[in-house]
């Protein structure tokens, strides 16, 4: 007679509510709330239930029927996991026709033929290889791409270690384990963190861990050696886990964890789970196993998948900008509608479909719905169908204008007597505002104008650039400058969002960087001066976070404005926003303070991160007039409608639509 089994067959409803815990963590990170802002890490602990249940099952199946059927395993994975991946797919194709048709939102009706590329490699599992740098409806799937591409691999290598002793199968398993989790601290000194964190092979190394652990629990002297230390390591595990999500912060756009959790942290973690796992298999009665089978943490279990896969759908759409309403309102409203539409597709899709036996005309509903849901996502990221929207185009022309008579500013320009040479740095921002810039100059023949704008620049090595040995050394990112700024008489330089992930993080690291790079220029032979284009703390995808970093960021730049009074120049963003220094999302045409509403203009394009034309023309107005005082500069009569308004690189990457309040 063979021992009972510890999974199969069973249900265990403290395992539901480690899902339930760790669904809530991700939920409320996503809304930014203070409490949870390493909330992510509550996919580690899916990623370590995930392989510890499967390799349960695939164990305890070979031990009690002598056998793996891997068409059955298959099968159950796929009505497991499809259903409410096509209804979030579904619901996501919708919802861009529906808002395209009715309110083209920040983000819907934008960028489609990228949302189309996002959606299929979510449908088939390889989103996690896909380019995370901007947030899109599906982004959150590139754990489920994870779990399944580990789905289908794990049960072929199982079975090959199943041909050896039982020793040598937990050794294998601990031994990839212990590779994979080691790419976490590694990639901090040889890889590029942001591939690390979404890889199949560093993740892969949690699912493994929970693998381990299953292994580990299959034998019945392990289960009585833990079975008592477990009451007193399970509550440090807890709290382990809860002071991470309480700590380790990350962007809102730019969602990189700090780099402490790369060198112990998602390892911590890693470990904090398996002792959790652990202690609610074998010591249910103790009081954390009794915290995680409290009703309402077992019934945000038992809808953790369908909650996970749609909440951000709610999320992404549901934002301030969209509805007009206060954040808080907001944020409720987006729990009670993904609470509703997890357990109504709990209920009336996910069980349902789970429980039935498809044979008969049944056999050809998974082929119908893979079609339905390729159909779909054709549909909807269709520009005639998912971005039909049209409204009125302002009358007053995006970039008519003239150069501001009144700048506010912080520090002065008063050591710079004659700019002969401009060098142009920032991110996808300043990428924008230098095609005007350039533009200015291309009559002048008396100053040189290098424009080194990218739009993955960042001043510190978080934002993202691949690594070199310079910044290694210095934590600054000197690879935009080159030998230009030993010729520049003057740098003009935006603050990047890439470098709000370390601002959240480590202030004084981003302080002490940004202080290092305006220094190492100011130093130049030549005392060149340095503007610094201070941006509007603008909610950048419904993130108040972001917000809350660019007030850091501009403070960080008027103090060294401050520290080089005659070289260092910061100019507030004003020129944007009319006077104030927290620019709307909307406002009136450039040079028309008066417009009635129906001719505002977007400041922010649909991405949430790159500015719109007038914004762009606005600041770089500022600049020339600042240029023009130090310079033999005169803006050309033709500056304001030339050629260069008409360039895609001046109308991109995302278009300013006119969805006007």
């Amino acid at each position: 007679m063979s021992e009972p089994t510890l999974i199969r067959g069973r249900h265990l409803p403290g395992l539901d509510g480690i899902r339930g815990l760790a669904v809530a963590s991700v939920v409320m990170h996503h809304l930014s709330h203070r409490f949870f802002q390493g909330g992510y890490v509550g996919v580690d602990l899916f990623f370590v239930l995930s392989g510890f249940l499967i390799t349960s099952l695939l164990a305890e199946e070979q031990r009690v029927t002598g056998a793996i059927s891997l068409s059955a395993f298959y099968i159950r994975r796929i009505k497991r996991l499809f259903p409410a991946l096509a209804g979030a797919l579904v619901l996501t194709g919708l919802v861009i026709v529906i808002m395209g048709h009715w309110h083209p939102t920040i983000h819907a009706g934008t960028d489609l033929a990228s949302t189309r590329r996002n959606m299929f490699a979510a449908l088939f599992y390889f989103e996690n290889w896909m380019s995370q740098s901007l947030q899109n409806p599906v982004t959150h799937m590139w754990s489920l791409s994870v779990e399944e591409q580990f789905y289908i691999a794990w049960p072929f290598i199982f079975i090959c270690l199943s041909q050896r002793a039982p020793q040598i199968r937990f050794r294998w398993t601990a031994g990839l384990a212990s590779v994979g989790l080691l790419l976490f601290p590694l990639s901090t000194m040889f890889a590029d963190r942001p591939s690390t964190y979404g890889s199949t092979f560093s993740r892969g190394g949690q699912l493994l861990a929970g693998a381990t652990l299953a292994l580990a629990l299959q034998s019945p002297r392990v289960r009585n050696i833990l079975a008592g230390r477990l009451r007193w390591a399970a509550p440090p595990a807890l709290l382990i886990f809860l002071a991470i999500t309480q700590s380790a912060q990350t962007g809102g756009l730019v969602r990189w964890p700090p780099l402490w959790m790369f060198q112990v942290g998602f390892i911590a973690v890693t470990l904090s789970a398996m002792v959790l796992i652990a202690t609610n298999v074998l010591a249910p009665e103790s009081v954390v196993a009794r915290i995680f089978r409290h009703p309402v943490l077992v019934r945000l279990g038992l809808i953790s998948y369908g909650l996970y896969v749609y909440h951000w759908i709610v999320v992404y759409y549901l934002t301030v900008e969209s509805t007009g309403l206060p954040w808080f309102v907001v944020d409720t409203l987006r729990i009670i509608v993904s609470l509703s539409v997890a357990a109504v597709s709990y209920r009336c899709v996910e069980m349902p479909l789970r429980r039935m036996q498809y044979s008969g005309w049944r056999r050809f509903a998974g082929p119908v719905g893979l079609t339905a849901v390729i159909a779909t996502i054709l549909v909807a990221t269709t520009p005639r169908f998912g971005a039909p929207y049209d409204g009125p185009t302002p009358t007053t022309p995006m970039v008519a204008g003239s150069l501001p008579d009144r700048l506010v500013t912080t520090g002065s320009l008063d050591a710079v007597t004659d700019v002969h040479s401009l060098l142009i740095v920032g991110d996808v921002a300043m990428r924008r505002i230098s095609l005007p810039l350039t533009a200015a100059f291309a009559d002048q023949t008396d100053i040189r104008v290098v424009n080194a704008a990218s739009s993955p620049w960042g001043v510190t090595a978080t934002s993202g650039v691949p690594f070199t040995p310079e910044e290694q050394r210095t934590n600054i990112n000197l690879t935009a400058f080159g030998a230009a700024i030993m010729r520049a008489d003057l740098v003009i330089m935006s603050s990047t969002v890439g470098d709000f992930v370390t601002v959240r993080s480590d202030p004084r690291r981003y302080e002490r960087a940004l202080t290092r790079l305006v220094g190492l220029i100011v130093a130049q032979p030549q005392h060149p001066g340095v503007v610094l284009v201070l941006a509007p703390p603008v909610t950048i995808a419904g993130q108040r976070s972001d917000q809350q970093s660019t007030v850091q960021v501009n403070a960080i730049m008027r103090s060294l404005a401050k520290r080089w009074p005659q070289q260092v120049l910061a100019l507030e963003p004003t020129v944007i926003s009319r006077g104030a220094t927290l620019a709307p999302i909307f406002g009136p045409p450039n040079n028309a303070p008066n417009a009635p509403t129906s001719q505002w203009v977007r400041w922010r394009a649909p991405d949430g991160l790159a500015i719109c034309q007038p914004a762009a023309v606005r600041q770089a107005a500022a600049v020339l007039r600042l240029v023009e005082g130090k310079s033999r500069f005169d803006v050309a009569t033709n500056y304001w409608r030339g050629a260069w308004t008409r360039s895609k690189v001046f109308l991109g990457p995302t278009r300013c639509i006119s969805d006007h309040p």
